[in-house]
This record gives structure tokens, C-alpha cells and sequence, in this order.
């Protein structure tokens, strides 16, 4: 047992030895970094000022605007509407003439004008978990297709069209006349024809059961009068009763149901309706990139280091040489 006892605590000291050499690394490590960084402020400190001021020059250097659309559509018509912008994204790049013609924007050219799209989807039957993950989705741009036909099926009847374009734009316009443009397809309005004849045969169902509803707890309610005046006490028939509270129950169920349709309606009456037309803001680039600030002068020190890390390189590679050769001779 006491050999056991002891060769633990030799292997405690000499993890603890460990430990204290790798901290003292740590710490050495730290201190040469500190020395190194004093050693070059004042050219670090250059090269940061340099670079603040190549972003204030550059801010508005190829200046654009980005605006953001709420469009109604549903999920067949998203889908649509997802694929047309991303054929007319690559259309616009070429400033393809007989899209201009048809959108009647000859006289612009289109070549900086970009769209992005995707579904405003509510939590729905999602747990608290797949909200979460489908929003780290969407906000990182990370949407796989399962997740994207996911995010669909449980999207309102939104999407989200963002659009950027240069500053000398009307970004309106562009804006009005590519949606013109796409309800125009015999597709699209044959897919939107038929969604509002089926939302408004929907209503109208609705409308029957709630006034089928309404009769029968009429009804119901004229029974209770009766009883209650027959006996002249305020108690109804217990089967009268439950019936009367599940029809009414029944038909505020409907009648919920018969708004949320009236609402889709209302959205989709035109095709692709505009329901939000957001603001115009400056647009500076997208992720890292549009911190110009930040990325400017970390670019520069990056170089500085770089160009010291080669120096020191050199410098290693020609005292081994002179070394090589003392030993030769």
C-alpha cells in the first residue's frame, strides 16, 4: 500500500511539474507577444490609422441602397417567384435586352441589380428547438434544401424579397415592374386563378356551416327558454346544455377558421401583392466584408506581420547558412 501511496504522489509531482513548465510556456509566450507589439506600436499603430482612413474614403465608393419587400404568395407561387428572381438575378447581370423590353426598362441598366428571396415563416407546430435552428439557418445562410422545404410548409403567405441596386436607380420602379413582369406568366396566374377560387369556395362552405350552427344553437337556446319557463327555474336539461356549448363552440371554431381565409384572401387578391414596401438604406456589402472599419486596418497589420515573419525567416535561413559553413571549414 505504501508503494502504491508513493509512486501516486510521484506521478502528482511530476504532472504538477508538467503543468507549472507548459504555464510558464504560457505566460513566456505572452510576454514575448507584449514585447513585440511594444516593439512595432508605432508602426501598428500607423497601419491601423491608414486603414481607418482607406474605409472613410471607400464607404462610399460604389454606393448602393438595399430595400426590402414583403410579397404575398403562397407556397406554390413562392417557389415560383424563388426561381424566377434567381433566373432574372442572372438575366440582370448580363443587362439582357429582351428582359428589359418586357419590363419596359430599356433606359436603365440593370447589371448592378441583385435579388434575394425567402419565406417569413411563423412558429407554427415547430417545437422551440426547430424555430431556433431553422433561424440560425436563415440568418448564416446555411439553408440545405430539406430544411428550405421544411421552412416552406410551415411559412405564412410572406416572402421576404430583398434588393439591392445602384444609387443612381429607381429601385422602385425595377422593383414594380419585375413583379408586373412575373404575374404576367400564364403559369403564375393560372396557379393564382385557381388558389382564390379555392380559398373563396372555402369561405363560402364556412359561411353554410356557420349558419347551420347559428340555426341549430338558436334552436338549442329557444328549447332552454322554454324549459326554464315551463319550471320556472334556471336550469336546462343537461344534454340540451352540453350540446348548446359544443355548438358554440363549434361555430367560433368556423368562424376563426372563415377570418384566417377572409385575411389569405384579402392578401392574395392581386398576384404577388406588395404588402410592405420597407425603406432604402445604404448598403455596404454583406458578412465581414461591410465593415470596412475593421477590415481595412486588420488587412494591413496581417501584411505587417506577414512581411516580418518572412524577414525572420530569411534571417534564420542565412545564420543557419553561416553556421553550415563554420562547420564545413
Amino acid at each position: 500500500m505504501s508503494n502504491k501511496s508513493t509512486q501516486e504522489e510521484i506521478s502528482i509531482k511530476e504532472l504538477m511539474k508538467l503543468f507549472l513548465k507548459l504555464w510558464d510556456k504560457i505566460v513566456l509566450l505572452f510576454l514575448k507577444a507584449v514585447l513585440f507589439v511594444m516593439k512595432h506600436a508605432i508602426p501598428l499603430v500607423l497601419l491601423i490609422a491608414i486603414g481607418w482612413g482607406l474605409a472613410y474614403f471607400n464607404k462610399d465608393k460604389n454606393p448602393r441602397y438595399k430595400r426590402v419587400f414583403m410579397v404575398s404568395a403562397t407556397e406554390y407561387s413562392g417557389e415560383f417567384l424563388t426561381q424566377e428572381l434567381r433566373e432574372i438575378n442572372a438575366k440582370f447581370a448580363r443587362n439582357n435586352f429582351e428582359l428589359k423590353k418586357a419590363m419596359s426598362l430599356q433606359d436603365i441598366d440593370l447589371n448592378g441589380v441583385q435579388y434575394s428571396v425567402k419565406p417569413i415563416f411563423s412558429k407554427g407546430s415547430m417545437n422551440r428547438e426547430e424555430f431556433q435552428y431553422l433561424n440560425y439557418l436563415i440568418e448564416n445562410r446555411l439553408i440545405e434544401k430539406e430544411s428550405l422545404d421544411r421552412m416552406i410548409e410551415l411559412s405564412s403567405i410572406s416572402y421576404e424579397v430583398e434588393v439591392i441596386y445602384p444609387i443612381e436607380i429607381d429601385g422602385l420602379r425595377v422593383f414594380e415592374a419585375t413583379l408586373e413582369y412575373l404575374r404576367k406568366s400564364e403559369y403564375a396566374a393560372q396557379m393564382h386563378k385557381a388558389i382564390i377560387r379555392n380559398i373563396k369556395m372555402q369561405i363560402e362552405e364556412n359561411e353554410k356551416v356557420i349558419l347551420a350552427l347559428s340555426k341549430y344553437v338558436s334552436n338549442l337556446s329557444k328549447e332552454g327558454q322554454q324549459a326554464i319557463s315551463d319550471t320556472k327555474t334556471m336550469v336546462v336539461e343537461g344534454s340540451r346544455g352540453s350540446d348548446l356549448g359544443t355548438m358554440l363552440y363549434a361555430r367560433s371554431e368556423v368562424q376563426k377558421e372563415t377570418n384566417k381565409l377572409i385575411a389569405k384572401k384579402v392578401q392574395l387578391d392581386q398576384n404577388f401583392r406588395v404588402l410592405n414596401h420597407g425603406n432604402e438604406l445604404p448598403y455596404y456589402g454583406a458578412g465581414i466584408m461591410s465593415k470596412k472599419n475593421l477590415v481595412y486596418p486588420f488587412l494591413l497589420v496581417v501584411a505587417y506581420l506577414f512581411i516580418i515573419f518572412i524577414i525572420n525567416v530569411i534571417r534564420a535561413a542565412l545564420a543557419l547558412k553561416e553556421e553550415l559553413k563554420r562547420e564545413e571549414a
